[in-house]
């Protein structure tokens, strides 16, 4: 027969085990390959995990802070609640790189209480078709009126050594570094700067055609309103060749390709203003193949041929039949 003891012990242990059992409950969303995993491991701190397909991304990883005296905030949490949306709009910024932007993502925000301290913390998870965004939100509560974070505990177990970039953070914008010149530097050069002068600031589209983080990058850029087309490729200390197709142009157009590269013979240190002019009739069945020297790049403009355009200038050969 069993006692009072060993029947109150029993009791405890079968409470307890439903309630670690619903924190260590793991929650999850996606949009197409891209998934979130969330839950609460055996001490109450929030963790995540990020996947693309098969192919694990981000391992578990813990959440939290520490506040000002080692108060800490990044364990001992319970879910008291979650919320789930989905989110499919458009809208047209005034200015920008493309006409409409498309905001379009899973969304899931998990209501944390510390239980020891009935302190209360947010986190608003979005996944995307090409990423995961999320955000700590503290909301108004009589525990936590007033801290200072000593340190943030948000980890990013990566399951590779994989590449990371960060920019300087701005209240407004991402556009912190510009430079100056004298126009005098620009009167032997008035042909290249002819490309300065197309180039608009406002855009329908952006398209990037080739890109490695770190190593180089090629960008194209419709004009807002327009069939005009813009392109600029840059590379790092190694020279390349670019090389993409010309499928975005629309169909049946023919265009003046006007391609500013550097010269067989530049090189950024001791001949840094090597560059040549060339002009073509592409279509959007061309390929480009553009030599960029080390720390180079190429601008190219592609706007609809006049009639005299395409008789004075020659087609491109390698069009696709």
């Amino acid at each position: 027969m069993l006692s009072k003891k060993s029947v109150l012990l029993l009791i405890c242990i079968l409470l307890i085990r439903p309630l670690m059992a619903q924190e260590q409950k793991e929650f999850s969303i996606s949009m197409n390959k891209v998934k979130l995993s969330f839950m609460l491991d055996e001490k109450g701190t929030p963790v995540y995990e990020i996947s693309y397909g098969e192919k694990q991304i981000i391992k578990s990883s813990q959440m939290g802070f520490v506040f000002s005296n080692n108060d800490n905030f990044n364990s001992g949490f319970e879910i008291t609640n979650s919320e789930k949306k989905s989110v499919d709009e458009t809208w047209k910024p005034v200015w920008g790189e493309v006409s409409t932007i498309r905001n379009h993502y899973e969304q899931i925000i998990f209501h944390l209480k510390q239980t020891n301290s009935k302190r209360l913390l947010d986190i608003d998870f979005k996944v995307f078709e090409n990423g995961v965004g999320f955000r700590y939100e503290f909301p108004q509560q009589p525990n936590l009126k007033y801290f200072i974070v000593t340190n943030e505990l948000t980890h990013f177990n990566l399951t590779g050594n994989h590449k990371t970039f960060w920019i300087p953070g701005n209240y407004d914008t991402n556009e912190y570094l510009y430079t100056t010149d004298l126009p005098e530097n620009y009167e032997a050069h008035i042909d290249a700067f002819q490309f300065i002068k197309d180039v608009p600031v406002d855009w329908d589209d952006t398209k990037i055609l080739e890109a490695e983080p770190g190593d180089y990058l090629t960008i194209a850029r419709k004009e807002k309103g327009k069939s005009n087309w813009f392109i600029g490729a840059i590379t790092d200390e190694n020279s390349r060749v670019a090389s993409f197709p010309l499928s975005f142009l629309d169909n049946g157009i023919k265009y003046l390709a006007t391609i500013y590269a550097d010269a067989t013979d530049a090189d950024w240190k001791d001949n840094a203003a090597a560059y040549t002019i060339k002009q073509f009739v592409v279509t959007n069945k061309n390929n480009f193949s553009l030599r960029l020297a080390k720390r180079g790049g190429t601008a190219v403009s592609i706007i609809p041929a006049s009639l005299t355009e395409l008789k004075q200038i020659k087609a491109m050969k390698n069009a696709k039949k």
